[in-house]
């Protein structure tokens, strides 16, 4: 499986860096570089737009070697974009290599939901494996190479979202009973809430 990190957001509606702010005492952007790395995928892709995001995972990820980086100078123009650049970028051709999306902003992210992910897709219970936290889908997301060229179609600031929503007999939920592994971070009022 591949695994790629989507880090080339602006964070407009932040305000700031926010991936380089303070999780349980690491940068947010390093809690799944971390996670990635420590877990077995044949080809590990990180899109970034931010130097400095770039940095903080080179010298501070302990398997930072092992990581493709891609600068997204278009980001600007939406998540589609670094969606593109990453499928213009896979090495692996197997047809069932499934390719799973990490968003950068989601930092309680864990290894027994990435497990749990893995195997439905091996298990081959849908050509889209989905996580369900209560009743909202999120993020990762496994993806087979079928849906290839639908990725690379994709405009704007939008995610698979699309893809999902037309396709649902492709796609199997697998469902994760604690909702805070998928909270992403999108705002300040989200981030404070962290230490409520």
């Amino acid at each position: 499986m591949i695994a790629v990190i989507l880090a080339a957001g602006l964070s407009k509606r932040f305000g700031g860096k926010k991936l380089l702010a303070q999780v349980d005492g690491r940068e947010m952007v390093l809690h799944v570089a971390e996670l990635v790395e420590r877990m077995d995928f044949e080809q590990r892709i990180f899109v970034y737009s931010d130097a400095e995001v770039l940095k903080r995972v080179k010298d501070n990820c302990v398997g930072a070697v092992s990581y493709q980086y891609l600068n997204n100078d278009q980001a600007e123009k939406g998540l589609s974009t670094s969606i593109r650049l990453a499928m213009e970028n896979l090495s692996v051709s197997e047809s069932d290599t499934g390719i799973i999306f990490f968003v950068a902003d989601q930092p309680f992210v864990d290894e027994a939901t990435v497990y749990r992910l893995k195997e439905a897709y091996e298990q081959r219970k849908g050509s889209i494996i989905v996580p369900l936290y209560g009743e909202n889908r999120g993020n990762p997301v496994i993806f087979s190479r079928k849906w290839t060229q639908n990725l690379k179609n994709l405009e704007g600031d939008v995610g698979g979202r699309s893809i999902i929503r037309e396709n649902s007999g492709e796609v199997w939920e697998v469902s994760i009973t604690d909702d805070r592994i998928g909270r992403d971070i999108d705002t300040k009022e989200e981030y404070r809430a962290l230490f409520r």
